[in-house]
């Protein structure tokens, strides 16, 4: 039997637990939102950016008009191992053609604010 190639990862990401207001009812909730990194939260460039992050993420959850972000009360680091089949990865990936014998340098993502 042929080997199936496979692309994998392992990425360390950030599970945020969210405390949220329900503006109707007044109840106090919470989320989870999971975002990619990990971050020191003594730092307060770290703690300013992963709020940035969980706040765009949870934007996008379209949890409904009532339901408002308070605050990140817990985090914790989570890592996770990734696979895909390479046929997959190759429809699905960003690519960039590299000319013979080119290198490509590690590349941080773009921000898209």
């Amino acid at each position: 039997m042929a080997r199936v190639r496979k692309v994998t990862r392992t990425i360390i990401s950030t599970d945020a637990e969210v405390m949220t207001i329900n503006s109707a009812t007044k109840e106090v909730g919470s989320v989870v939102i999971t975002v990619a990194g990990t971050y020191n939260l003594e730092d307060e460039k770290e703690k300013k950016a992963l709020d940035k992050a969980v706040r765009k993420s949870f934007e996008h959850q379209n949890l409904g008009e009532t339901i408002k972000y308070v605050d990140i009360t817990a985090t914790t680091p989570v890592t996770k191992h990734y696979t895909m089949l390479e046929d997959d990865f190759i429809k699905m990936a960003e690519c960039k053609v590299l000319a013979q014998g080119e290198l490509v340098e590690d590349e941080e993502g773009e921000d898209e604010d």
